[in-house]
């Protein structure tokens, strides 16, 4: 009678412990598929900044020539997103064209897809302080957002990339789309 409490006693502190193993190891597994997520969010981030900050700084600098040295022109912050006969991405010339854009991305990871979406805004910014500005300045702050649903595993927390840049019209550079 003894040695069979003893081997069940055995039995369930061998399988608390295999419990308890096992949790450990879907906890370490979960971290690292958040890890790998989110890494492929902020490179969506990243791409997406870099794709805006290659249109000119505003619709009024597109043909110009110089460094611009004034707010006088430049588009309002209530006009911002895309212009008329800007029909799709390709289209926009200006970085303010993107703003309030959201789109899906996918990303090929483990033979599956992990599913984002980012989204855009744009708005002045006070140069010296990065602070919101509500009237046009020379300085544009973007912030590109990129969210993933959930991975599929329970307690896995929504996975989000948020990154921002402030850009300035900038004295080298001709403004022309080609």
């Amino acid at each position: 009678m003894q040695q069979t409490i003893l081997a069940l006693a055995a039995v369930l502190v061998f399988s608390l412990y295999a419990l308890s193993r096992h949790g450990a190891d879907a906890s370490r597994e979960r971290l690292a598929i958040t890890a790998e997520v989110e890494t492929a969010a902020v490179g969506i981030a990243r791409e997406r900044l870099h794709e805006i900050t290659t249109r000119s700084y505003d619709e009024a600098d597109i043909g110009r020539d110089g460094a611009r040295t004034s707010t006088v022109g430049l588009t309002s912050p209530s006009n911002f997103g895309r212009d008329t006969g800007e029909s799709s991405e390709p289209s926009f010339d200006d970085i303010d064209d993107f703003h309030g854009r959201a789109r899906p991305d996918t990303v090929r990871w483990n033979n599956r897809d992990l599913v984002f979406r980012d989204s855009v805004s744009v708005r002045y910014v006070v140069p010296e302080t990065a602070a919101p500005s509500s009237s046009a300045t020379l300085a544009k702050e973007i912030t590109v957002t990129v969210t993933a649903a959930r991975a599929g595993f329970i307690g896995t927390p929504e996975v989000a990339a948020r990154l921002r840049r402030i850009v300035t019209p900038t004295a080298d550079v001709s403004h022309s789309m080609s």
